[in-house]
């Protein structure tokens, strides 16, 4: 069941921050220690010094990135910098981009979840968490008291009652707009209307939901949760801690976009002959030309058109389509304590036959082995400047295999989605008050 709530939410003050772009950030996981520092450099209120504050060398317990963005939080808001909105909202939000010449748009809520367990079943996750995002982001939330970015949920509503209502309430000039580095224009409505929150709530009550992005601050806040219920025990259900940010969004929206995660691998490998030699178990391949950006540009329509089971092998210099021989291959050899539909998955088929089998990368070296990046090009150009040793470039994860992997209550290997556009850091912030 899914309880959804308006909030007071902290935003910018458009008077005193004329150029809230200025001032967002991409979320906190996508951010290079490059794009840091340009974000740094953008505004003296951009919001990474809250969500990815700098490391300096002479970092103590008492004076660390954690406790300087409470201190730029607590000094925003004194300022002014950052306010409160004046009554409880829910905030509708829409996303315009362009996906390969197409413009499109997505619409979607931002409001109060109250937090479930993911064993309820209520909330279900798609991927596998680590321990280390978890315990950064607690530090945080720690310091700060504030959620600064939303989980982004999907729920599924074919006859679109939800979105219907947002539309009606987005018919007026924006209340917030920002826009990004990838030209996604990020716009913000307050919606205060007491008819229309209670609709979105009923509408909301028996849904499933399923995430799609934030996975480990969703695990944050549930462990916010629990620390802040053993301090202060006397608080009843209705307190702040119970609550996070969401961005909710209908996966039947024609705005869901889904990129592959393309695979760096890093360490010695065997020859390529060995390589090709292993793959042809289970493979079949041909070499095509990859020299110039037009041929990698027909490779990538290839392999597109190739669809499930097929991957692009970048190695030397050299490319390689391999499609998979047999579809039984993957539930014969693929994990057996997995389901069906988790074993034929682009990505688990690829991580089991052959980051396992053909390349003998344990389970355990994974992380160690692996980079990631939704950037084709760079999956060539990593290879080609001899940063990695070669690379797996995929076809995107359907959201129908996402949303049967999480009803199975199973998770996808990391990084397994990439939902794009992201949202953006810093336009929608929570506050908690005891």
């Amino acid at each position: 069941m899914a309880e959804v709530f308006p909030f007071k939410a902290v935003v910018y003050d458009k008077e005193r921050v004329p150029n809230l772009s200025d001032c967002m950030a991409p979320p906190y996981d996508v951010i290079s220690e490059v794009d840091q520092q340009k974000l740094y450099n953008k505004s003296p209120y951009n919001i990474v010094r809250l969500i990815l504050g700098k490391v300096f060398p002479y970092d103590t317990a008492k004076d660390n990135r954690y406790t300087r963005a409470r201190d730029f939080f607590n000094r925003w808001l004194d300022e002014g910098i950052l306010i409160t909105t004046k009554g409880k909202n829910i905030y509708a939000c829409e996303q315009r981009f362009n996906v390969d010449g197409r413009r499109r748009s997505r619409l979607g809520f931002i409001a109060l979840l109250k937090l479930e367990e993911l064993s309820g079943g209520g909330v279900m996750p798609h991927e596998k968490t680590l321990e280390g995002p978890k315990a950064d982001r607690l530090k945080l939330m720690r310091a700060t008291g504030a959620n600064p970015c939303q989980v982004f949920q999907l729920y599924s509503d074919p006859r679109k009652t939800v979105n219907n209502a947002l539309r009606n309430c987005i018919v007026r000039e924006a209340d917030l707009e920002v826009s990004d580095e990838d030209g996604v224009w990020h716009r913000v409505w307050f919606v205060e209307d007491h008819g229309v929150i209670q609709l979105i709530q009923t509408a909301m009550k028996n849904k499933a939901l399923f995430i799609a992005d934030g996975h480990h601050r969703y695990e944050t806040a549930l462990n916010y949760k629990r620390e802040m219920r053993q301090k202060y025990p006397h608080f009843g259900g209705e307190a702040s801690f119970n609550f996070a940010p969401m961005m909710f969004v209908n996966m039947n929206d024609e705005g869901i976009v889904i990129f592959p995660t393309h695979r760096l691998v890093k360490g010695r490998m065997p020859v390529l002959s060995e390589i090709l030699k292993r793959c042809s178990e289970f493979f079949d391949y041909r070499e095509l030309p990859a020299s110039t950006e037009e041929e990698r540009k027909k490779l990538l329509l290839e392999l597109n058109r190739r669809g499930k089971h097929s991957y692009v092998l970048y190695v030397g210099k050299k490319a390689f389509l391999l499609w998979l021989r047999d579809e039984k291959s993957a539930e014969e050899h693929g994990d057996p304590t997995k389901s069906r539909q988790w074993r034929s998955l682009d990505v688990s088929v690829l991580h089991t036959l052959i980051l396992d089998r053909v390349l003998i990368i344990r389970s355990d070296d994974i992380e160690k082995r692996l980079e990631y990046t939704r950037d084709s090009s760079y999956a060539f150009s990593s290879v080609d400047e001899g940063e990695v040793s070669l690379s797996f470039i995929m076809n995107p994860t359907d959201i129908s295999g996402v949303k049967a992997i999480a009803q199975k209550g199973e998770v996808m290997p990391s990084k397994s989605t990439y939902f794009y556009p992201k949202l953006r850091s810093g336009l929608v912030l929570n506050k908690h008050v005891l």
